[in-house]
C-alpha cells in the first residue's frame, strides 16, 4: 500500500498567510501552470501574481501504524538489570 500523506502548505501574499491543504495546493499548481491570475477557494481568493512564497509546513503519513501508548508499561529496573546481566554474560562481556 503506497503511503498517503496529509499536507499543509502556507502561501504568503503580502502580509497575509493562507494555509492550504494538499488538494487545494494541487488546484493552485494547475492554475499557475495554465497562467490564471486568480484562484477561488471556499473562504478566500488568491491572486497568483501577488504570491510571494509557498512552503510546506507539515506532512503527515496517514497510513503509518502507531504503537498504542496507553498499554505501554516499562520493565521494572530489577528485571531489566537481570536481563541485561544475562545478556552481557552470554556475549562474554561480564565473567
Amino acid at each position: 500500500m503506497p503511503p498517503k500523506f496529509k499536507e499543509e502548505w502556507v502561501v504568503k501574499v503580502g502580509k497575509e498567510a493562507f494555509v492550504l491543504s494538499g488538494e487545494q495546493m494541487t488546484i493552485l499548481r494547475e492554475a499557475m501552470k495554465k497562467g490564471e491570475r486568480w484562484v477561488n477557494f471556499d473562504k478566500f481568493i488568491l491572486s497568483v501574481p501577488h504570491i510571494e512564497s509557498i512552503y510546506l509546513s507539515s506532512r503527515i503519513n496517514e497510513n503509518q501504524i502507531e504503537a498504542p501508548q496507553e498499554n505501554y508499561q516499562p520493565i521494572p529496573n530489577e528485571r531489566f538489570e537481570k536481563i541485561k546481566k544475562e545478556a552481557m554474560e552470554k556475549i562474554g562481556r561480564i565473567s
